[in-house]
Formats: structure tokens, sequence, C-alpha cells
């Protein structure tokens, strides 16, 4: 493991062990209560075509175990750029939806039924 991972990797710890010392302390003065103690972190690290840090398949399963991923600036920038174009595919389908169904201009009177 490079000695910047080891670095990322050992702040992600020192965090969680902080939080789990301290999270009665943090929730209160963050107002996060939801906040999960061992929540999924990621380390981005390097370039994809930069071979030197490349971890072996046990030291990324040991790390996975710990809910840590490690991924390359390149890797970060493809998952960004496909979350990206399925949020503006969403966007351009709502839109063409509610180009196709029209604006309501207003709800039809509902007159109450009589009982005779």
């Amino acid at each position: 493991m490079s000695k910047g991972l080891h670095h990322a990797v050992e702040q992600i710890r020192d965090y969680r062990r902080w939080l789990a010392d301290n999270a009665l302390y943090f929730r209160e003065a963050s107002g996060c209560w939801g906040i999960e103690l061992g929540a999924h972190a990621w380390v981005v690290i390097g370039r994809r075509a930069d071979r030197a840090n490349t971890l072996g398949a046990d030291r990324l399963r040991d790390l996975q175990r710990e809910r840590i991923d490690v991924m390359s600036y390149d890797r970060l920038l493809e998952n960004f750029s496909a979350q990206a174009g399925y949020m503006f595919k969403q966007r351009r389908d709502i839109e063409e939806l509610v180009a196709r169904l029209g604006t309501p201009t207003s709800a039809p009177a509902v007159e109450p039924k009589s009982d005779g």
C-alpha cells in the first residue's frame, strides 16, 4: 500500500473511532441524528494508467470489508459522468411527458351528491 493510501485509510479509521467515541456529542452538535458510525468511505487516489498504485485483490477485499473503496480519479470521473447522464435523461423524459400532457388549467368542480 502506498504511503498516501495508507495515510488516507488511517484518517478514515481515526474519524470513525472519534465518531464512535463521541457519537452523542457529534449528533447533538451537528444535528445529524441519522449518521451511521461505520459509514461507507472512498479513497480517490492516482490515475488508472499509473500501475505503481495498484493493490492486490486480497488487500482490496480487506479494505472493502471495512467499507472502504479505493478508486482512481478516472473511475470517479466515469461514475460521475454516468450518473450525470442518467439524471439528464430523467429530466428530459419528465419535460417531454409534461409537454405531451400539457399544463392543467384547473381541476373540474365536483358537486356534492344529493341524498334525494
